[in-house]
């Protein structure tokens, strides 16, 4: 998943076979161990009370900052702001 990322250090505070059911058993490194997004979605839901954060940018990057261009505004906060 180019565009993901995921950070086992937040992570800590649940047990590795939480996630990834088949850990305990698995004996290659190649086994594809990802889980699927309704594994995530156990405890990332909008809306659930006492839920983890569920903003896609959470776990997505939609942007590769390395192509940025520079922006060169020619409007002012008040243009801006006028046109809502």
């Amino acid at each position: 998943m180019q565009k993901a990322h995921f950070d086992h250090q937040a992570h800590r505070l649940v047990s590795c076979e939480s996630c990834h059911a088949k850990a305990a058993t698995s004996k290659e490194t190649s086994d594809i161990l990802m889980p699927g997004i309704e594994t995530c979605q156990q405890c990332h839901k909008p809306g659930k009370e006492y839920a983890a954060e569920a903003r896609c940018f959470e776990c997505h990057n939609y942007h590769d900052w390395r192509q940025e261009k520079p922006v060169h505004g020619d409007r002012t906060i008040q243009q801006l702001i006028s046109q809502r």
